[in-house]
């Protein structure tokens, strides 16, 4: 770095040189308090160099005597030097630049240096910032640090100011949460509450239903045999019309008393709740198939089963269970002797039952029907059922933590799937229908 000016107080600086001086010394030198150097521009070598430049660079005169300036100058700032010094006479004016002399030892000095050309010599003073620079440096260290330590402070504001962001997110999320819980618990209680009332209903409706069944049973027993009684006394009096409608009212009457059988068995699946235990399912089956020994006689029936898994259930259910689909398989049979097979499958939660047949089979239309309370198909070549059976299997398979579905096409035959749980305990029984849905069966026949 350098500048030049013209200043005439720059000449202040500039020794009066006397002419008889040995080396050509100025004669009040020693009067200057500053480092000189005084330069023979003929040859540029040093020709003079004061006490106070000796103090700080060491050594004596005659060490710095007719050497090159370059040999003080540190080697980065030696060209930028040399061409200064080269361009004073054209210029005639103060040059000044920051360089740095080595002294002998070979530290280094920052130093401040005036340069001018006069009477063919080239003055040089020196002024030492050593401390100003090393203070300079520290300075920009420090400020360096500070920087850097505001820079990392900033950070861990940002930091921190981010985290109290998230937070104050996490707090609002929190309450949020907080709230939501308070209304799910309250929720959650209604739920029970609802849940409470609604299992006090269903035992009210079952026990309705119970005794509702038994108890219609008696005036129905009543009205058929006052029916049988007066179609015996009237005799051949009756005209055949007659005889007819009194038919309808008796049979009518038995039916009604068929399906409340039927509803009198539904309502005893959930009321009669025995404990499960390990029930050896070929033994259910055999217990079922002779049950049904008089259908299975009459129809010529042929029954198999692969061998069969124990398991834990209700014995009573799962005998009404296979009784009720080996009856359904054999009430609606086609034209052929029915053909009733039972397999079962291992899945990794649940028993797999199947009971395949021969017989009519089941319209497509009709499949999600079958499973309700006195659905009536059209089938009207077989002999009716109560229209509960099938409802009766979907319950205690409910129970017994299963489902039950079917495949079926007409004139194929039926298979009826259906599972039960592995890691089951005592089950609660599905909701029943309610009254409502206990519709007057008609004169055609359901499957069931």
């Amino acid at each position: 770095m350098s500048k030049s000016d013209n200043n005439p107080k720059d000449k202040l600086l500039m020794p009066q040189v006397h002419e008889h001086s040995p080396i050509g010394s100025p004669v009040s030198v020693d009067e200057i308090p500053v480092m000189l150097i005084i330069i023979d521009s003929d040859h540029q070598k040093i020709s003079y160099i004061n006490q106070l430049v000796l103090q700080v660079l060491g050594g004596s005169e005659t060490d710095y005597h007719g050497k090159p300036l370059s040999f003080l100058i540190a080697e980065e700032y030696q060209a930028d030097v040399s061409r200064h010094l080269t361009t004073l006479p054209i210029h005639n004016k103060t040059v000044i630049s920051e360089v740095i002399i080595n002294d002998l030892s070979g530290r280094r000095h920052d130093v401040v240096m005036h340069s001018r050309y006069a009477e063919g010599k080239t003055y040089i003073v020196l002024h030492n910032v050593t401390q100003y620079k090393k203070y300079e440096r520290l300075n920009k260290i420090l400020e360096s640090r500070v920087e850097k330590r505001t820079n990392t402070l900033k950070e861990q504001l940002d930091y921190i100011t981010q985290q109290n962001r998230q937070l104050n997110d996490f707090k609002s999320a929190l309450l949020s949460v907080m709230e939501d819980l308070k209304n799910e618990q309250h929720h959650v209680s209604e739920v029970k509450r609802l849940v409470q009332e609604l299992q006090r209903s269903n035992e009210e409706l079952e026990q309705y239903a119970s005794l509702a069944s038994h108890d219609l049973k008696a005036p129905l027993r009543m009205v058929v045999s006052h029916l049988q009684v007066l179609s015996m006394k009237l005799g051949d009096r009756l005209k055949d019309e007659e005889k007819m409608f009194l038919n309808f009212a008796v049979e009518g009457a038995r039916k009604m008393d068929y399906m409340l059988s039927g509803i009198l068995e539904y309502s005893r699946i959930s009321s009669e709740k025995r404990p499960f235990e390990q029930v050896e399912i070929q033994k259910v089956i055999e217990e079922a198939i002779g049950n049904l020994h008089a259908v299975i006689e009459e129809s010529d029936a042929s029954i198999e089963f692969t061998e069969m898994p124990c398991l834990m259930g209700d014995y009573y259910q799962l005998v009404q269970l296979f009784q009720n689909l080996i009856n359904n398989a054999i009430r609606y049979r086609s034209i052929f002797p029915p053909q009733v097979s039972i397999f079962f499958q291992h899945t990794p939660t649940h028993y797999l039952f199947m009971v395949r047949d021969n017989g009519i089979g089941i319209e497509e239309k009709n499949i999600h029907k079958i499973f309700r309370m006195f659905e009536k198909l059209d089938v009207t070549h077989t002999k009716a059922g109560n229209g509960l059976g099938l409802a009766i299997c979907k319950g205690i398979i409910q129970r017994h933590g299963g489902k039950i579905w079917v495949e079926s096409r007409p004139g194929t035959g039926t298979t009826f799937f259906f599972t039960i749980g592995k890691d089951i305990h005592n089950q609660p029984m599905p909701v029943p229908p309610k009254l409502t849905d206990l519709r007057k069966a008609g004169g055609s026949n359901s499957q069931s």
